[in-house]
């Protein structure tokens, strides 16, 4: 970030938590909206349609939502930290390989589409727990731990991070 750059650690701290608070609770929020919104509609479709049974798929698969941004903002960190392998163990190694892992057990248990998209929600957590290992090696474990629990928050990252977070959904 740039205020690294300034040799403003507080600053950095305050940026980093800022921007993976914000992706995550944005996750979760919209989790949430997805699954009110598919629960409400499910009462318009009788159980056993297709419909019915693409929303339940889609109340699943709202739950990779957090996952999937927070797996985004710490394979962003790593870049901007200089570092371009994280993104490479992350995004190019560990994501693809958890999901086709996930896909392919899924498929060989006969469950169908409800099982694809518990693979994709469960891969999608396995990425973002190798991302904050990747991360927390490169940017320093204690200090990525501080970053997120402890800095304070940073508004002009929060302004920064949400159309980000949105637009990476998208």
């Amino acid at each position: 970030p740039m205020h690294r750059a300034k040799g403003d650690t507080a600053l950095e701290a305050a940026a980093v938590g800022t921007a993976i608070r914000v992706t995550f609770f944005s996750g979760l929020f919209l989790a949430l909206l997805v699954n009110l919104l598919t629960f409400s509609l499910r009462g318009l479709f009788g159980a056993g349609t297709t419909a019915s049974s693409i929303l339940s798929v889609l109340s699943i698969l709202a739950f990779s939502l957090p996952f999937v941004l927070v797996t985004v903002a710490l394979a962003s960190l790593t870049l901007a930290t200089q570092t371009a392998r994280g993104n490479f163990w992350i995004r190019g190694v560990a994501e693809p390989i958890a999901m086709l892992l996930g896909l392919l057990a899924a498929a060989l248990s006969g469950g169908g589409v409800i099982a694809l998209a518990i693979a994709h929600v469960s891969a999608s957590a396995v990425a973002t727990a190798v991302a904050l290992f990747v991360t927390a090696r490169i940017y320093g474990g204690a200090r990525l731990a501080r970053a997120i629990f402890h800095a304070p928050h940073h508004r002009a990252m929060e302004r920064f991070s949400l159309p980000l977070a949105v637009s990476e959904l998208l």
